[in-house]
């Protein structure tokens, strides 16, 4: 799924305003007009993007959504979350260090979970979403710059045995967490295993401290993935939701391209509306 930066909002929904129905394609921009910058027209005239790209796509309720954090909830980012988008994802407030970091002194061997989750900051973002009629993408239960001490904390002397270890602390975060946020329509369970390094030998990011502590004892690191799904789909199931009612994806990077296209004639190619063509 594509999504859109509150900054990046304004301009994506004036470029659609300014397209319309005209042949002319982005030049109405460019000859001054109703009061945006640049001849631009004024932002209540744009239209909402959630309808614009669903039609464009031609599905019903395509989730149109942003990465936001708390600070967008209020003013004109909270107006423009109404307006043009149909689903939320937390930025960072769902993320394993926000929501459930070290006890407060403690790192390294020495470290254990805070005493209770902190929920706080993602409940915010969640009932945003629901008052307002925007659906809720999970993000994420696991990521290897996000991953407190207190997940690998313990005696490796016993590869078994630490393993265990470490598998019961996952298992029971990720059931803590899909619990409390019973009503996302998908969690992106994993996030960022792939490798940096095109065509690698080993597809997997295997820096991540997810990868090593499953490593120990010259275990299979990548199998720290196959838990987490499988912790997953069982939080799920216990929590009544489904496959069709709570996707549980892999979220990574670079492995989709997505154009966003722009039909216009020579005169579009100078001025603003060069500019604008540039930038978005």
């Amino acid at each position: 799924m594509r999504r859109f930066s509150i900054a990046t909002i304004a301009a994506l929904a004036l470029l659609l305003a300014g397209c319309g129905g005209s042949s002319k394609g982005l030049s109405p921009m460019a000859s001054g007009g109703s009061g945006g910058a640049g001849g631009l027209p004024p932002p209540a005239s744009a239209p909402a993007l959630k309808t614009q790209i669903a039609a464009r796509m031609g599905v019903v309720d395509f989730p149109v959504g942003a990465a936001i954090e708390a600070d967008s909830l209020v003013g004109i980012g909270a107006d423009l979350l109404r307006k043009h988008y149909s689903s939320i994802t937390a930025e960072n407030a769902m993320k394993p260090d926000t929501v459930w970091p070290n006890a407060p002194g403690t790192s390294g061997s020495s470290a254990r979970p805070a005493a209770t989750p902190n929920f706080g900051p993602a409940d915010a973002l969640v009932n945003f979403a629901f008052s307002n009629g925007i659906q809720v993408r999970g993000h994420t239960l696991l990521w290897h710059r996000t991953a407190p001490d207190w997940f690998f904390a313990g005696d490796q002397g016993s590869p078994a045995n630490y393993r265990a270890l470490v598998q019961q602390r996952l298992h029971d975060y990720i059931f803590a967490v899909v619990q409390h946020f019973p009503n996302v329509y998908a969690w992106d369970v994993v996030n960022e295993v792939a490798s940096d390094t095109p065509n690698a030998a080993n597809p997997y990011r295997t820096d991540s401290p997810w990868y090593r502590a499953y490593s120990v004892g010259g275990l299979d690191g990548t199998q720290y993935v196959r838990d987490a799904f499988t912790f997953a789909a069982q939080a799920r199931n216990f929590i009544g939701r489904s496959g069709t009612t709570m996707k549980l994806l892999i979220n990574d990077y670079g492995t989709v391209d997505f154009p966003i296209g722009a039909a216009i004639e020579p005169a579009s190619t100078t001025g603003t509306s060069a500019a604008l063509l540039q930038k978005h």
